[in-house]
């Protein structure tokens, strides 16, 4: 069975509109021909992300279509990750906070592979740091990289980015931090653009982050033993720090 897909969002009332993407999505939904599905799916699921229709009704649709159609050749992922999208590209994230709380379950329960895990992951992770939700994108991008547990060299090369973005990400949201194993990931332990000082930690347990390109994410150890440095101004030392301050100047009376 072939299903005819109109052009989306024609001038036609509102409510008559939904009612026709509704009754094209159940249709999707009951085809028995996977190879047919998957082209319905992934076609609907195109049209409404890249269309110039309002946003919000779009994004409403792409909502309906990720709620009818079954976990199947893979359009329930690819709807979800368009909704995502859609949603940070037109700063509608806000309506979808609380399913990103639950975002990180998904894998697990649909049996994702890998990668397909980690293009959902990868997703959340910008959406919750756009939203300025440290924690939440740091535990995101935590499982993200727990999925490279084992992989090549090749793989965790293609996933530095979140690996270094974790690292810094390690300060910053220190309650999911505490609760990972981020230190000890792969993907991190392996990467020369980030990596934990041995034996360095600050008040809180938090290990320090070093970088051999000389800029660390925070101060190293070494750092912290040879003291503050010293004030500056315009990139140059006002005063070492063992030169002995001036006196005041009395004034006259």
């Amino acid at each position: 069975m072939t299903i005819l897909m109109p052009p989306p969002f024609r001038p036609i009332p509102r409510a008559a509109g939904d009612a026709v993407f509704l009754h094209m999505f159940a249709k999707i939904a009951n085809l028995d021909s996977d190879s047919e599905f998957e082209a319905a799916a992934m076609e609907s699921i195109a049209a409404l992300s890249s269309s110039s229709g309002t946003a919000v009704r779009r994004l409403g649709l792409l909502v309906r279509l990720y709620n009818i159609v079954p976990n199947r050749r893979g359009a329930k992922l690819a709807a979800v990750v368009a909704v995502l999208r859609l949603a940070r590209e037109n700063r509608l994230l806000g309506r979808l906070r609380p399913f990103l709380q639950t975002v990180q379950h998904i894998p697990t329960r649909w049996c994702l592979s890998g990668a397909d895990s980690r293009t959902l992951l990868s997703e959340a992770a910008v959406g919750a740091a756009t939203l300025g939700d440290t924690t939440l994108a740091q535990t995101l991008r935590t499982a993200h990289l727990r999925t490279l547990q084992g992989a090549d060299a090749a793989l965790l090369k293609t996933a530095e980015p979140v690996a270094v973005a974790a690292a810094a990400g390690f300060i910053r949201a220190p309650v999911a931090s505490q609760r990972s194993n981020l230190p000890a990931l792969d993907a991190v332990r392996r990467s020369p653009r980030c990596r934990f000082a041995p034996g360095a930690y600050d008040a809180n347990l938090t290990p320090r982050l070093t970088s051999p390109g000389g800029r660390g994410v925070v101060p190293t150890a070494a750092a912290d033993r040879a003291g503050p440095r010293p004030a500056s101004r315009r990139g140059r030392c006002c005063r070492p720090a063992s030169a002995p301050a001036r006196p005041p100047t009395a004034r006259a009376a």
